[in-house]
């Protein structure tokens, strides 16, 4: 995820219609247990294939606002402290 896209894990089995836009709704947990809901006009870039027959779908965000940017980016930040303090690479 970044602040301006995502790629989504689809399930086996998930049909996705040839659409090319579609509205993601997100549900950010902040450290300080604030949850901001999210819903994010999004196009479609592709979808990818990767092992034992699982999906990524690869959104871009259309037009989101100043706050959802803001939003995103601190959650996103909150994550990559968290897998620097595991010794992760983020």
């Amino acid at each position: 995820m970044s602040a301006g896209g995502a790629s989504i894990r689809l399930l086996k089995g998930t049909a996705i219609q040839s659409v090319s836009q579609l509205y993601l709704w997100m549900a950010l947990t902040l450290k300080s247990g604030e949850i901001h809901y999210l819903r994010l006009k999004s196009k479609v870039i592709r979808v990818t294939e990767k092992e034992h027959g699982n999906r990524l779908l690869h959104v871009q965000f259309l037009e989101p606002s100043k706050n959802d940017i803001q939003t995103l980016m601190r959650f996103i930040f909150e994550k990559q402290v968290d897998l620097k303090k595991k010794g992760l690479h983020v």
